[in-house]
């Protein structure tokens, strides 16, 4: 016989699926365009240079509606906007397949990361109110794993799609995954009564909030530090294509196969990211061990002697990378304490300026020197520095690793 707590806990489970697809799918966004550089290049007579904004654009309109949406969900009912703002996104990718003019696809592109950006901090705040406090936090593991693993998903998914149809294509059957995840976000996630308090929430400046945390010294070398990483990991598939083009005369096939061994490093990262790993190392020394690997990776994938040696340097890059993530999130959490809301939301924004900032500059870089292999030394001095903040760090109720 089947119990009202056996109904619930099955609810959960459908709830944590839903979630991790749903943030695969919104994640796939952000990372689509590195494999279409060249073709949309083609579509719109532009240098491949040019296109790199169209990356970027993303990553700078998420980053806006992250902060946008959180401040919103002050105001309004959670599910209600986060409705609204798949609806939305479904829209601007749509109108994307659409965009055979440049300018068009720039708008489409920044109006797309913006309603993107709706669904992390609403679908953590829907966790909170709809999850009980044991299941939170592998609810809220559900959707950082799921963002994690649209990294590769989303290269092999447009290159993929682009293989058999067009581009188009793959703004189109985006959009129509996005209608789906409408429907069953109607259907699945229950309505919670929220408490808003107008009164409080205007008394409270979730602005200054943020300045405050971002200028915070406990904080401080944690932003600077998640400054890197996306950065780093944009930047890294962004340049890859070109290097392995340029160094090993790859075909498209080739690099698609390239992409996909970068799984290999994340499940591996996934899997050292367990409650018992954490427990036992602590996320400062995984923090200061990822960024030691994917600076190491980084650096050793500009001198390659071989295919295989690269493709091995870029699955410790990526390890080292999904490895990382979830430590931040840890440690801001950790050291914001009662903040610890409000300074993830400052991570994220973060994160995504690091996204946007990446592609241009490395595109920069590649352009005046006509070096492939040198962004992987300026990623890789990046990720050191980044090693020598974590020494700053100082964990709270935690002797220092």
């Amino acid at each position: 016989m089947v119990t009202v707590s056996d109904q619930k806990n099955l609810l959960y489970y459908f709830l944590m699926v839903f979630f991790f697809l749903t943030s695969i799918s919104v994640g796939i966004g952000i990372y689509e365009l590195i494999p279409l550089y060249r073709i949309l290049g083609e579509t719109y007579h532009l240098s491949e240079n040019k296109t790199i904004y169209l990356g970027s654009a993303f990553s700078l309109g998420y980053a806006i509606g992250f902060l946008l949406f959180g401040w919103l969900s002050k105001f309004f009912e959670k599910k209600k906007l986060l409705l609204f703002g798949l609806f939305m996104l479904a829209l601007c990718t749509a109108f994307a397949g659409f965009s055979f003019n440049y300018f068009y696809m720039l708008c489409a592109r920044i109006f797309q990361g913006v309603s993107a950006g709706s669904f992390a901090p609403l679908s953590f705040a829907i966790i909170l109110k709809i999850f009980p406090e044991n299941k939170r936090a592998a609810a809220n593991a559900t959707v950082t794993t799921g963002f994690v693993m649209a990294s590769i998903i989303g290269q092999l998914f447009s290159s993929f799609i682009t293989s058999l149809y067009n581009w188009s294509a793959v703004f189109w059957i985006q959009a129509g995954l996005y209608l789906t995840t409408l429907l069953f976000l109607s259907l699945l996630v229950p309505t919670s009564k929220d408490e808003l308090d107008m009164k409080q929430a205007n008394q409270s400046n979730y602005f200054v909030e943020l300045l405050k945390l971002l200028i915070n010294p406990a904080l401080l070398p944690c932003y600077l530090i998640t400054l890197s990483l996306l950065f780093s990991f944009v930047s890294f598939y962004t340049v890859m294509s070109q290097f392995f083009l340029d160094r090993f005369s790859f075909t498209e096939t080739n690099i698609i196969w390239l992409r996909s061994i970068g799984i290999i490093g994340m499940i591996a990262a996934i899997w050292f990211s367990s409650p018992r790993i954490i427990h036992k190392w602590g996320p400062l020394k995984l923090l200061k061990t990822g960024l030691a690997i994917s600076s190491a990776g980084a650096l050793l994938m500009a001198f390659s002697p071989t295919v295989i040696f690269a493709g091995v340097m870029s699955t410790l890059f990526v390890f080292g990378i999904t490895l990382i993530l979830p430590m931040m999130v840890s440690l801001v959490g950790t050291q914001a304490g009662q903040q610890g809301g409000t300074a993830v939301t400052l991570y994220t924004i973060v994160l995504f300026i690091g996204a946007t900032l990446g592609p241009i500059l490395v595109n920069f870089v590649m352009k005046q020197t006509h070096c492939y292999w040198l962004p992987f030394i300026i990623i890789s001095l990046l990720l050191c520095i980044s090693f020598t903040l974590t020494f700053s760090i100082k964990m709270k109720g935690e002797r220092q690793a």
